[in-house]
């Protein structure tokens, strides 16, 4: 999220306290709000990455890895 807006998903909160809370129960914006040259399917795997439910996340590195190679 970082690399491809230049800001962390969660950048306006005010305190630590905030930040966490906002980690466990906010939704990060689309990275296409930051970044709209970003492709809607890199946009989609990163938002699957840091879905809140591990479920929805690529199950490990290798998993990652195919959707990766999937995107080029």
């Amino acid at each position: 999220y970082m690399l491809l807006t230049g800001r962390p998903p969660f950048h306006d909160e005010e305190t630590l306290v905030d930040l966490a809370l906002a980690h466990l129960n906010k939704e990060p914006a689309d990275v296409r709000d930051y970044a709209p040259e970003v492709p809607e399917s890199t946009a989609g795997l990163l938002s699957r990455m840091l879905s809140k439910n591990p479920q929805d996340r690529p199950r490990d590195a290798g998993a990652l890895l195919q959707e990766l190679d999937k995107l080029v």
